[in-house]
């Protein structure tokens, strides 16, 4: 039965193929990039989109530029979903390629590349209905200050940079999407509060608590004291050569210290001993028990 499937799917996006090979792409108002551009969300979600966009192509032998989306029909439609599940992907990926080619298919129908009643057929198609429980567990309060003790006994500042980070998931509750998105600027200590931009492009502010501030300004005066760095360009040293602060310094680059649109020789580095590293960490938990 499931090889029936397969072969009446494959068949199905093989016949729509030869109907429409002759079609010319249409490559300025693509609906692909016409959806893309309507969507009023992140860009991690953009990424999302066009992620998905190329794997549909990909299941025909096309590109997103060249796949023909304004020749969608509702046959068509379900037969890539049925392609999709013998690939294996789950119900709630299956849902998202769904909701894509409808996007898709609503920009083809809006710019009359797609008649109102072809359109309707395919937004007609129902998405898989589904109930699943979380993936994972979640962590004893134990587990969590083991981690923070783990990062913070870690040598180097990554550690400190990892503690800061767990300590803003736990402590804040924010998703993993909103993290990457933190700005030291949306930072308010004064009133433990950090902006982050998350699902919908919407900002939203989290409020911190002592443990996470502690960490977070641990950071933060490591990111300070840090400005004692010289940036370097290419044509200053060689890729092999180091210019630590001192001889005992070892050489920390921090990813949030690059050039934007830099290559990896224009990286700026931050030069700190372990001593040093070890004694703000000090000095931030004794002004803490003050």
């Amino acid at each position: 039965m499931a090889e029936l499937h397969k072969k009446t799917a494959n068949q199905a996006i093989s016949s729509w193929l030869m109907t429409v090979g002759a079609d010319t792409a249409l490559r300025h108002s693509n609906p692909a990039s016409l959806y893309l551009a309507s969507l009023q969300v992140s860009e991690a979600s953009r990424t999302t989109a066009r992620s998905v966009m190329k794997q549909i192509a990909m299941l025909c032998d096309q590109t997103p530029d060249t796949f023909p989306w304004h020749r969608l029909d509702r046959p068509t439609v379900l037969a890539l979903m049925e392609k999709l599940k013998q690939k294996g992907l789950s119900d709630n990926t299956r849902n998202l390629y769904l909701s894509i080619i409808k996007g898709i298919s609503r920009e083809a129908m809006l710019h009359q590349q797609m008649s109102d009643h072809q359109f309707s057929l395919i937004e007609q198609i129902r998405a898989i209905k589904l109930q699943r429980l979380a993936v994972g567990r979640a962590l004893h309060v134990d587990e969590i200050a083991r981690l923070i003790d783990h990062c913070l006994h870690d040598e180097g500042a990554a550690g400190i940079r990892d503690a800061a980070l767990l300590g803003i998931l736990f402590g804040c509750g924010p998703r993993r999407a909103e993290v990457v998105t933190i700005d030291i600027n949306k930072i308010n200590f004064s009133d433990r509060s950090i902006k982050v931009i998350g699902k919908g492009n919407k900002e939203r502010e989290l409020e911190m608590p002592p443990r996470t501030i502690d960490l977070v300004k641990t950071w933060d005066s490591i990111v300070v004291s840090s400005q004692r760095y010289q940036p370097v360009e290419d044509t200053d040293i060689d890729d092999n050569e180091t210019v630590p602060m001192n001889e005992n310094a070892s050489q920390v680059s921090f990813d949030n210290f690059e050039k934007e649109n830099a290559s990896e020789k224009k990286r700026k580095k931050i030069y700190m001993t372990q001593n040093e590293i070890q004694k703000l960490i000090s000095q931030k938990k004794n002004n803490s028990d003050e």
